[in-house]
């Protein structure tokens, strides 16, 4: 009986290992897989190494996290988290985004954009619907900027407002001017308006040198650029800001227009007031000295951050480079009050006129 069961464990060992050594045969003969039957497996599961943001990645959005929280005033920005191997794929599967369709407006600037320019000497100056001059529709002001049609009556300019003004001076960039005036072309006096030629258009837009304007002999080109400063439109006062800082160094006497520049409300064209006073320099102007201390009390009434900080530091370069002996007798009477309200970088220029 024994014997039996022996012999009968010895064949399923056989038999087993028989079909065992049968089936890694037919393993070695099957064909590789296809593309499809590729495609069709599951994706591996990535290891957690790969999907976990490494511990340099987290440091630093922790310490990002800090100083985000220890501001006084919150930052605007968004904080940049670490991306995941997934957030990288999806990124770089996203098609590029393609720019914005062009505004009704933006299409009949293009499409005016071979006629010649004018510019509005006046303001108040009224825009009618027909040579007729039945109806005002709306009024233009000094600076505004205008193409002219080539169909203009004896007294009057067939116009329209609208360019896309190169700001060479300030940001670099072609922004739209007259977006704050109906887009409807009328007809003006011509004698509100200063039409260029072509090159003298380019020289206008493209350039800072000052240009004469109007066909009278009695008109001032300075009054025009005075009144074109308080024109609302942000474009066209980053356009005429440039050029009236240009007209004021043509002066060999200092104007008190700088007062006005240095103060403007578009901080850009205050940073260029400045650079251009601290490249001509303020002589032994006392007044303009006096005024420029002025504005920096003006401006450290709080603490100066940003934008205001820089304007400061340019104030403080400007008056340390006139080498005028009431700089360091006013400023003294900084340094108390700014080592408990202002910056390192502030106190440490104070501190350099005051040696």
């Amino acid at each position: 009986m024994k014997r039996k069961v022996f012999f009968g464990i010895l064949v399923a060992v056989l038999l087993f290992a028989i079909g065992l050594i049968q089936f890694f045969r037919t393993l070695q003969t099957l064909p590789p897989p296809t593309k499809r039957e590729e495609e069709a497996r599951p994706p591996a599961v990535r290891s957690l190494e790969e999907t976990v943001p490494s511990i340099n990645e987290l440091e630093k959005t922790k310490n990002e996290m800090l100083a985000y929280l220890n501001q006084t005033e919150a930052p605007n920005r968004r904080l940049i988290l670490p991306s995941t191997p997934n957030e990288v794929e999806e990124t770089a599967k996203a098609p590029p985004s393609s720019p914005p369709p062009l505004t009704p407006r933006a299409i009949g600037r293009k499409k005016r954009q071979g006629l010649p320019m004018g510019v509005v000497l006046w303001d108040n100056v009224p825009v009618y619907d027909s040579v007729e001059k039945k109806r005002v529709i709306f009024s233009l002001r000094s600076g505004d900027v205008v193409r002219v049609f080539d169909d203009n009556a004896p007294s009057l300019a067939h116009v329209q407002p609208g360019l896309d003004i190169y700001l060479a001076a300030t940001t670099k960039e072609t922004q739209p001017a007259g977006e704050f005036l109906p887009d409807q072309d009328g007809w003006v006096e011509k004698t509100n308006l200063h039409v260029f030629e072509p090159d003298a258009a380019k020289e206008f837009v493209m350039e800072t040198t000052p240009v004469t304007l109007g066909n009278d002999t009695d008109f001032s080109t300075f009054d025009f650029y005075d009144r074109a400063m308080k024109n609302p439109d942000p474009v066209v006062h980053r356009m005429i800001g440039p050029r009236m800082i240009a007209l004021v160094l043509l002066h060999e006497d200092y104007s008190s227009s700088w007062a006005t520049l240095y103060r403007d409300q578009d901080p850009r064209i205050r940073d260029a007031a400045l650079a251009a006073l601290n490249e001509r320099g303020v002589g032994d102007n006392r007044e303009l000295i006096e005024d420029l201390i002025l504005r920096l009390t003006e401006l450290t009434k709080f603490k100066a951050k940003g934008e205001t900080e820089l304007e400061v530091l340019s104030l403080l370069g400007v008056l340390k480079a006139s080498q005028h002996p009431r700089v360091p007798a006013a400023l003294a009477s900084f340094k108390e009050d700014w080592e408990k309200t202002q910056s390192p970088a502030l106190n440490e220029a104070l501190q350099q006129i005051l040696k």
